[in-house]
């Protein structure tokens, strides 16, 4: 008796299915994500700098999820920014009060920063650290905002505050270390907001956690039923 293709798909869906019963079976009253959600290894970074010579702040989408413009930002996350970033010239501001130009820029350093976006909006990334450093300590009263939002709802905007975390012991005023993140994920839900005070620059190194990739689940799938 032949098989068609429908009944050959309809034996694999029932194989992983038992496939995922047996992982869920295995984890003794922790769910199956649990058994994998070990971040001790993971020692990754991503590098964005970002530098103004504006005299006002400017706000800047470091990461904008699903939303493409600022318009969209503040219309879906509820969230004013200036621009979204890019690798080399942000934002040009011209600060003149005359016919003549006196333009003023926000740029940032971030090779393949357009993938990185991309990637962190496909593939949800938790962030386990934030390792800030300024020329100005000034920079450090300036929040770091991410808002949650899907397709009918705005979650509303939380704050980081980083000049709740300069270590009183440390002489070193220009340098932040936040370790305490316990839900902080960028993902096509989630919008991250640095604010840029004037004249200021900000280097900002993201630790990397666990990362959610729907390539990797149906290449573990298809290993446990045909084998790796």
């Amino acid at each position: 008796m032949k098989h068609s293709i429908s009944d050959r798909f309809n034996g694999v869906a029932a194989s992983l299915r038992s496939k995922a019963n047996r992982i869920a079976a295995k984890a003794s009253g922790e769910s199956a994500l649990a058994m994998i959600f070990d971040e001790s290894m993971m020692n990754a970074s991503v590098r964005i700098k970002l530098s103004s010579d504006c005299s006002t702040s400017k706000r800047i989408a470091v990461f904008p999820g699903a939303l493409s413009t600022k318009e969209a930002i503040a219309a879906v996350a509820g969230l004013q920014v200036d621009a979204i970033a890019v690798e080399g010239t942000v934002l040009t501001v011209d600060e003149s009060d005359t016919s003549t130009p006196d333009n003023h820029y926000v740029k940032c350093t971030c090779p393949n920063l357009a993938f990185i976006q991309d990637e962190f909006s496909h593939a949800p990334q938790r962030i386990s650290g934030i390792q800030l450093q300024t020329d100005n300590e000034a920079q450090f009263f300036e929040p770091i905002e991410i808002a949650e939002f899907n397709a009918v709802r705005n979650f509303g905007a939380e704050e980081i505050k980083p000049s709740q975390y300069l270590d009183p012991a440390n002489s070193n005023k220009t340098l932040v270390l936040i370790n305490d993140l316990k839900h902080f994920q960028l993902d096509r839900n989630h919008v991250m907001v640095v604010t840029l005070a004037p004249g200021r620059s900000l280097d900002i190194s993201l630790t990397l956690g666990a990362r959610l990739s729907a390539g990797q689940l149906l290449q573990d799938a298809a290993c446990a039923v045909i084998g790796c």
